[in-house]
């Protein structure tokens, strides 16, 4: 995926609606046909994807185990395991669709711009299942977002090089300092992100880039003028990508939801009442049931 731009261009071109298609040639003639982008994407990996995919997804952090701890094995569902569920969000989604597109939830500050981007459509439908629903989605939100300022590799690159700052008690230093005090962590990326090897001084130009960062002359003493940054180089970029981590989030309620096939769904309604969500029934073709069948027809899922 990091080497493959053409690619992170498709799925980076689906995060808005309004921009969600690409355009290709198709046929003999080459004719120019625009195809959509637009949906729902689940991605996984080991270690970091591109910063533009990170940037606009909701990431979902998860660690090895270790050995004295014990977690349920899921190598393969049983037939029909999530059929009623499914069910149950076929008949949400058929239900509330209307009121989902015109929803507009109030998003939490502490969220920057992308980040309200990304939450904005599940805290639309968060909003429609009532205020509880919302009240816990909000929360995730901020939990999830504080520890996704780090999921940015540049904006890890920005961290590690304001605590080298801090730490030398410079305001000025030469690439190949800042590179050797970035890189003498192991446990870092640094030490290994150019394929096994350091970071180069070109990586790091190119990083830096994206923040209008960029190296210089820098004056040592004794007539040293190495390549090198300054700190008031950074101060800006610092401000804005490393200081809006909300502090002293709430804690977050854990409650685990279970699929029954004799559950009910409660969803609260316009007048705060609570209502029934009924399973949807499966025709022989897979579709949802008519709640009035003469008037409506039957959406496939």
């Amino acid at each position: 995926m990091k080497e493959n731009e053409e690619l992170r261009g498709v799925i980076n071109s689906g995060h808005s609606r309004d921009n969600a298609y690409v355009i290709r040639t198709v046929g003999d003639d080459f004719t120019p046909k625009r195809f959509s982008t637009w949906g729902a994407k689940a991605l996984s990996g080991i270690g970091h994807l591109s910063d533009t995919l990170m940037d606009r997804a909701i990431v979902l952090e998860l660690r090895r185990k270790l050995s004295h701890e014990n977690v349920d094995r899921l190598r393969y569902a049983e037939p029909g395991l999530f059929l009623n569920l499914t069910r149950k969000l076929a008949r949400f989604a058929d239900d509330y669709r209307e009121q989902v597109k015109i929803a507009r939830p109030t998003l939490p500050d502490a969220l920057n711009d992308r980040q309200q981007d990304n939450w904005e459509p599940l805290l639309a439908i968060a909003a429609c299942a009532g205020e509880e629903w919302l009240d816990r989605a909000n929360q995730v939100a901020l939990k999830l977002s504080a520890s996704d300022q780090s999921a940015s590799i540049s904006n890890e690159l920005l961290a590690d090089i304001q605590e080298v700052f801090e730490t030398k008690n410079v305001t000025k230093i030469s690439t190949a300092d800042l590179i050797g005090a970035l890189t003498e962590d192991e446990e870092k990326s640094w030490a290994t992100y150019n394929r096994g090897k350091p970071l180069s001084p070109r990586q790091l130009a190119k990083k830096l880039k994206d923040y209008s960062i960029y190296s210089k002359s820098v004056w040592l003493g004794y007539g040293k003028t190495p390549k090198g940054y300054e700190l008031k180089q950074f101060e800006d970029a610092f401000d804005r990508y490393l200081s809006s981590t909300p502090q002293n989030l709430p804690p977050c309620r854990h409650e685990s939801l279970e699929a029954s096939n004799h559950a009910d769904i409660h969803i609260a309604d316009d007048k705060s009442q609570n209502k029934m969500l009924k399973p949807a029934p499966i025709l022989e073709h897979g579709g949802i049931a008519d709640r009035t069948p003469p008037a409506r027809k039957s959406i496939r899922i």
